[in-house]
């Protein structure tokens, strides 16, 4: 609710207000929370909904029926978890943005345009509710103390107490319950077998021929296409999936000896062999660690394999754990400006 007095929003302060309701059901709390409001709270052009880590990990399969059910419910509203509680995520005093949960909201979208969230709407979880062979990813955030209360700045003022909000990984929910999380690292992985990638910056060091140092390499990852096939062996399941992507070299520090025609080669291989380790370590976290199905591999199976899934549907998303996963990355590297020996163009 805004809170900006008669302006309406005011850049300079806190422009949300917090109303906080318990209920014996999500109906029931809506309710009490519109007493408190004084007038009906309309639901119908939330964006975002977060939930609470202990609420994730007792089950969400009683919180998430009635935003599908409800009229005013939107099917395309993002869903995160905090590493703690909603409350304490909304409530706090953020600097990003206007209210918090915008600050949210156009965090997730710029994570999801650089790779590095899974962008899971309320559908995705709602469909994953009623088929017990889906396993679903949501975005993890957390709070980060920018300034802690008591704090004085300069001129001897109290300095307000404040937080700044994160993107921290993955959660991975299987059964309707957290399973684990993935890394930030393991998120992209994720990102890329799914092929969600809509462009990512890929960093490594790299020391050329003759260099006695290591120097930071940028490749911006601006296309990307992921194809996944099945196949089996020895009746288990093998996925094979193709990552083909291009990328323009960013960055490279200019203190160091770089010949394009001999190098660019060698930084393909750096990039791909990056991309293929986080990708096989989502795998191995989610697959083969919590046995969740969050790469859509099932449907893959379905469509390529009928006689495999049929064995293995109703041990799914379990069964996944069996399966193995090879992965095959090309990066071709389009353009390499001026990152020459001789700092030509």
């Amino acid at each position: 609710v805004p809170d900006g007095g008669d302006s309406g929003i005011d850049v300079g302060k806190q422009n949300a207000k917090l109303i906080t309701a318990e209920g014996k059901t999500i109906s029931d709390a809506i309710q009490n929370a519109t007493l408190k409001q004084g007038k009906k709270i309309f639901y119908g052009h939330n964006r975002l909904l977060v939930i609470g880590k202990q609420a994730v990990e007792n089950g969400i399969q009683d919180i998430l029926p009635f935003f599908n059910s409800g009229y005013e419910s939107r099917p395309s509203t993002s869903i995160m978890m905090a590493e703690t509680t909603a409350e304490d995520v909304l409530a706090t005093n953020i600097k990003q943005g206007i209210v918090p949960a915008e600050s949210l909201q156009n965090m997730v979208e710029n994570h999801t345009e650089n790779a590095s969230v899974v962008k899971t709407r309320l559908i995705d979880m709602i469909e994953a509710i009623y088929d017990p062979s889906k396993s679903v990813a949501i975005p993890k955030v957390k709070l980060t103390e920018e300034n802690k209360e008591g704090e004085s700045s300069e001129d001897g003022s109290a300095v307000e107490a404040t937080h700044a909000v994160t993107m921290d990984g993955t959660a991975v929910l299987k059964h309707n319950r957290l399973a684990g999380i993935l890394t930030s690292d393991e998120t992209r992985g994720l990102v890329f077998l799914t092929d969600q990638v809509d462009r990512t910056l890929v960093v490594f060091p790299y020391r050329s021929a003759g260099a006695e140092t290591d120097t930071m390499v940028s490749i911006d990852v601006y296309k990307s296409n992921t194809k996944t096939k099945v196949t089996v062996e020895d009746g288990i399941p093998v996925f094979h999936a193709s990552v083909s992507a291009l990328g323009r070299l960013n960055e490279i520090n200019l203190s160091s000896r770089f010949s394009e025609t001999e190098e660019a080669e060698l930084l393909e291989q750096h990039a791909e062999a990056l991309i293929r380790e986080e990708c096989e370590a989502a795998f191995r976290k989610a697959a083969g660690e919590y046995k969740a199905d969050i790469f859509f591999y099932g449907k893959i199976l379905m469509n390529q394999q009928k006689q495999l899934w049929s064995e293995r549907e109703k041990r799914w998303p379990d069964a996944i754990g069996e399966a193995k996963l090879e992965v095959e990355v090309k990066l071709d590297i389009d353009r390499l400006g001026i990152q020459t020996d001789n700092r030509e163009q």
